[in-house]
This record gives structure tokens, C-alpha cells and sequence, in this order.
């Protein structure tokens, strides 16, 4: 019997372009999947604080709900993966509700008639961003 012609009877042992791509692609992606999984927001805090004074600080990487007790009210928040918002908030016009999720270093959400305010911290302040000369 012959071997059907064109197919390939070695390997050389040579990577091609498209090899070494199809590499650090499938590497890329299982670093994302690393990075994007619960231990993603570890660093990461809200930091909650009532008439200037620190009051809390919630860890981003648990989700569920926190009540408050403001100076006008409850306010409860509510942590779904790495993002925070305020769930309910008992202050007369609730505008706190509306600023909606966040959950980037130096966001915050503002709760007037509570003074109340929540910051996101990320544990690196303090350091520099970039630096250009």
C-alpha cells in the first residue's frame, strides 16, 4: 500500500507564525479567565464614611447587602461582583439610588441628607499610576 501523496510523513519541529499566535492567543485567554475570576476584586473596598469619619469598609469581593443606619434613616447596599450600589435608602428623595453601580478606584456615590459617602479604594493609593518623562 502507498501513502496517499501531500500528507505530511514528519513533523520538522518548526513553529510557524501562525502557530506561535494561536499560542499566546489560547495564553492570553486563560490569563483573562484568571484575572476575571472572584479573586479579581480582592484588593478592592468600599469605603464607607458618615459625616467625614470613617464608618465601614466593605470588601468588594463578597457579594450581599449591607444596611447602614443613617442619620436620617437605613440605607442598605447591596455588593454584586466588585460593583456596589445603594439598594434603598429611607433619606426623603433617594437621589443616593440613582447614581446607579460603580466600582472603579476613586468612584463614589453621595447620600446628602445622610452624609453619608461611598468611596471605591483599590489598596494602592499612594502609588503612581504612570510616570512620563
Amino acid at each position: 500500500m502507498r501513502v496517499s501523496e501531500g500528507v505530511p510523513t514528519s513533523y520538522s519541529g518548526s513553529l510557524r507564525i501562525a502557530d506561535m499566535l494561536v499560542i499566546l492567543l489560547v495564553f492570553s485567554a486563560a490569563l483573562f479567565l484568571v484575572l476575571a475570576g472572584n479573586g479579581a476584586y480582592a484588593g478592592q473596598t468600599a469605603v464607607v464614611k458618615q459625616n467625614g469619619s470613617l464608618y465601614s469598609e466593605i470588601q468588594l469581593a463578597r457579594n450581599g447587602i449591607t444596611e447602614i443606619n443613617g442619620l436620617k434613616g437605613a440605607i442598605k447596599l447591596e455588593v454584586l461582583n466588585g460593583s456596589i450600589h445603594v439598594a434603598d435608602s429611607a433619606c426623603p428623595k433617594g437621589l443616593c439610588r440613582h447614581w446607579g453601580w460603580i466600582n472603579g478606584p476613586g468612584e463614589a456615590i453621595v447620600c446628602v441628607p445622610n452624609k453619608l459617602t461611598i468611596e471605591i479604594k483599590n489598596g494602592h493609593e499612594g502609588r503612581f499610576d504612570a510616570v512620563t518623562y
